[in-house]
């Protein structure tokens, strides 16, 4: 019987570094490669085998937990671990923590050598790669969880984080959290230009692009920062889009890909439309700050160069780190969150979407996209016509996955579901909201990234987090101070409110290298005034045909060349499919 290919597509090629650079790499690389073949046998050996390693019975059953981070994120899984093998029967966990921004390359090879964990980290982007094929080489839990649904209290876990981790029909990981976008903002520069508090707007459904861009040109100017002149910009604009231009897209009725995530749809009209507006601010109105990458590690925003920027949900503790002076004990300047403004009036009404029993579960919008409701606001024009405006964000989690590889599927299902249990859950939060001050750990509590993906978890999580009193709460003044003299600081409800009308990230095969070409185009949109928002659209389309053509031709069975990989979405025996 022949082998079966599990290598999958080939992935583009995108190497910038200089033939100098390349050869210098080369010889590095033989070195590292060398000690590496020297060394990880050993540790390995120590791990795993028994007789090396007394301590590990050989009787027992040892899963392997990998994921990414640093100390924290694993004194944070010891915690977990510990927890779990507190309960009795559960198997003896091993963990590996690889870094960061090798976790993706490492994992790979590990899966097409078949040396993957038991149970791992991974992001939905990542679930198409391992589980869209004939031979997926992540486990299907679909099952497990049918079996287990009520006892593990399976539909307490955010619904549209679950889909995140579907591929074809079929459920592969279950989401740790949940966690969106919004805006962060300067208070003090918005009280210094007379301006009302965005959060203010929100409520009354009038934050919206045309009242972004007449803060936008308030705050865009020479103002005093620190006691000197600076010239400040309105919005810094980041080229990264799930924390700036996805979401404007989506504000404007488009988007970067369709809901099967199977299809390119940046170059749709409404697409475009948002590609506009991000254009015009920096080109046209020039409030715009324009991103370079020269501009290294500063942060223009913290640096106060700019008053609002694109805000990523799980940045708040870096971003109290950041603003925080331990020399003042007081923060640098006063800022709070914001939801992102609704996109332009768009006429008449979106065609309603029910289920079998006749009940709204969205909107058709015209990029051919369903949205939620939360996601439509309906008003009138100023001639008294229907029309309505949309809300939109990015949305994403981190999940748990099995690896095919495994010898003891059980027990690692096992862990897989502590993992999301209410008890994981807790534990994180509490690791993620502890703040250090000059080396020593004090109670000052501050928000942590990891926003539970379990509902019942949420409000425990906003009351760790945010307690009365607060002590690093900073001083607002002016137009804000009223607003701001709430209790809890900053504003994270909101990046839980957001999931209602948040866009779940997922993922396609190719996705990866398009995601990266579309990253360099709209870069060059941010540099040079000649890269108009069409010929972003139109570059994009020219990649994702190539890349969906390489697919479709491929003899690697995938569901882009095999339609009888993908499961129908009324098969599902969750009914959660997307």
């Amino acid at each position: 019987m022949a082998e079966t290919d599990r290598s999958g597509p080939p992935l583009a090629s995108h190497d910038r570094r200089t033939p100098g650079e390349r050869v210098r790499l080369t010889v590095n690389s033989i070195f590292v490669v060398v000690l590496v073949a020297t060394i990880v046998p050993c540790v390995w050996l120590l791990l795993t085998d028994p007789q090396a390693n007394p301590a590990r019975a050989p009787d027992k059953v040892y899963l392997r937990y990998m994921f990414w981070g640093g100390p924290e994120q694993l004194d944070q899984a010891r915690q977990v671990v510990a927890a779990f093998k507190d309960q009795p029967g559960n198997a003896n966990i091993e963990v590996e923590l690889i870094g960061t921004n090798r976790f993706a390359t490492k994992l790979a090879a590990m899966m097409s050598s078949h040396e993957a964990p038991d149970v791992f980290l991974i992001a939905p982007v990542s679930i198409p790669k391992f589980a869209d094929r004939a031979d997926p080489l992540l486990v299907e839990i679909t099952d497990y969880v049918l079996r287990e649904r009520a006892d593990m209290d399976f539909d307490d876990i955010n619904a549209d984080a679950v889909k995140s981790f579907y591929c074809n029909g079929r459920l592969f990981g279950l989401p740790r959290d949940y966690k969106t976008t919004g805006m962060a903002y300067n208070a003090d520069m918005l009280a210094a230009a007379g301006l009302e508090d965005p959060n203010d707007l929100y409520d009354r459904n009038e934050w919206t692009w045309e009242k972004l861009l007449e803060y936008l040109q308030k705050l865009t100017g020479r103002q005093d920062v620190a006691g000197r002149g600076a010239f400040v910009f309105g919005l810094f604009q980041d080229n990264f889009s799930e924390g700036y231009w996805h979401n404007i897209l989506l504000q404007a009725g488009g988007g970067i890909w369709s809901d099967d995530n199977h299809e390119m749809i940046i170059d749709r009209p409404e697409s475009i439309r948002g590609l506009q507006f991000v254009y015009d601010l920096a080109w046209k109105h020039k409030v715009a700050k324009p991103w370079t990458p020269e501009r290294g590690t500063d942060d223009p925003w913290a640096a106060r160069q700019t008053a609002m920027m694109g805000f990523r949900g799980w940045h708040i503790s870096t971003y109290i780190r950041q603003t925080y002076s331990e020399k003042d004990q007081g923060y640098r300047f006063a800022w709070d969150v914001c939801p992102w403004p609704m996109g332009p009036q768009l006429p008449g009404r979106p065609d309603a979407v029910r289920d079998g029993a006749g009940r709204l579960i969205g909107y058709r919008i015209p990029s051919g996209r369903v949205v939620t409701p939360a996601t439509v606001h309906f008003e009138k024009s100023a001639d008294g016509t229907d029309c309505y405006r949309l809300r939109g964000c990015t949305a994403t989690g981190i999940g748990y996955a099995m690896s095919t590889d495994t010898r003891h599927r059980e027990e690692s299902w096992k862990l897989q579901r502590f993992l999301v249990s209410p008890l994981a859950q807790r534990i994180r939060a509490r690791f993620d909201v502890i703040y250090t001050i000059s080396g020593r750990r004090d109670s000052y509590v501050i928000p942590g990234p990891n926003m539970p993906s379990r509902g019942k978890e949420v409000q425990a999580y906003l009351d760790m987090a945010m307690p009365p009193g607060h002590p690093l709460r900073p001083t607002f003044t002016g137009s804000l101070a009223g607003r701001n003299a709430l209790p809890r600081w900053p504003n994270i409800r909101l990046f839980i409110d957001a999931r209602a009308y948040g866009r779940p990230a997922g993922g396609a095969l190719g996705q990866d290298t398009l995601d990266r070409e579309l990253s360099d185009s709209f870069q060059a949109m941010l540099l040079d005034p000649t890269c108009t928002p069409e010929k972003v659209a139109a570059d994009a389309r020219k990649a994702a045909d190539r890349v969906y053509r390489r697919l479709r031709e491929s003899p690697f069975r995938s569901s882009f060349n095999d339609p009888s990989l993908v499961r129908p979405r009324e098969q599902d025996p969750l009914g959660m499919a997307p």
